[in-house]
């Protein structure tokens, strides 16, 4: 897998704690053309008490997963943008990274159902999709990056750079088809990451792929030094006799008006 970026801190990475960026707001979510965003993309978190919690949708971690290192998730989807906390625990690998058997990366996956047809797209990932997996396109991040090649320890990445892959596979196929699609991902996708979570904003008139429905389907998970999740939200589902893994669904998110 084509490492591009990745997101974390551990106690053992040695960090200065973050100071904000210097920002008018206006390129981080601010004020623009009569549109005030709610959330400011600057790793202060507490904006995300003032929004409606009606309006706000929430996953948390199971005790019972498997993937344990994405603990929540909160999603704002208006007309405009779709904005994402992320909280995370990554204290399970203190004192490995850069080690032999330790973390060098971490990479992340945030897998859109974009146009919420279950008859395009594919790859199951982590979440129950029956017989139509349906994921579009992914957009991928790094916020801890090293690399074991060079010798290079992986760091906290406070502004991580974020790219996008498309589904170029048969519909529905559970195979590994992606192609890289261009597009301004500065001004699409912006995050802010600290050592215990990060917020993300993506600009829905940029999306890479067209479009952004107004109700779409999620899902995010993150890696490792590579293939293997440790973390994926949503991933609480109940185990039946047509979902014997108990995997969840991807997660359903329509925009608010």
């Amino acid at each position: 897998m084509k490492k591009l970026f990745v997101f974390l801190a551990l106690a053992a990475v040695v960090f200065t704690a973050c100071n904000k960026p210097a920002s008018s707001g206006k390129d981080k979510g601010g004020k623009t053309g009569g549109y005030e965003a709610p959330i400011t993309i600057d790793g202060d978190f507490s904006d995300w008490a003032a929004l409606d919690a009606s309006k706000v949708v929430v996953t948390e971690c199971s005790a019972e997963s498997a993937y344990q290192d994405l603990k929540k998730m909160k999603l704002y989807y208006d007309e405009y943008y779709l904005f994402v906390y992320l909280e995370y625990d990554f204290s399970a690998y203190n004192n490995k990274v850069g080690t032999e058997d330790g973390v060098w990366f971490l990479t992340h996956m945030f897998c859109f159902n974009d146009d919420n047809n279950t008859a395009t797209g594919g790859y199951p990932g982590q979440w129950e999709q029956g017989d139509t997996p349906c994921v579009d396109g992914f957009v991928e991040f790094t916020t801890v990056d090293g690399n074991p090649d060079d010798g290079t320890v992986g760091s906290l990445v406070n502004e991580p750079e974020f790219g996008y892959y498309a589904w170029t596979g048969e519909p529905n196929a559970s195979t590994w088809s992606w192609g890289a699609v261009e597009a301004d991902m500065a001004k699409f996708a912006k995050g802010y990451a600290t050592d215990k979570a990060i917020e993300i904003s993506f600009l829905r008139a940029l999306y890479p792929r067209g479009k952004m429905e107004d109700t779409i389907t999620l899902g995010v998970n993150c890696q490792i030094n590579g293939w293997d999740a440790t973390g994926a939200l949503p991933n609480k589902g109940e185990v039946t006799e047509t979902n014997p893994t108990g995997r969840p669904n991807l997660l359903s998110i329509t925009a608010v008006k």
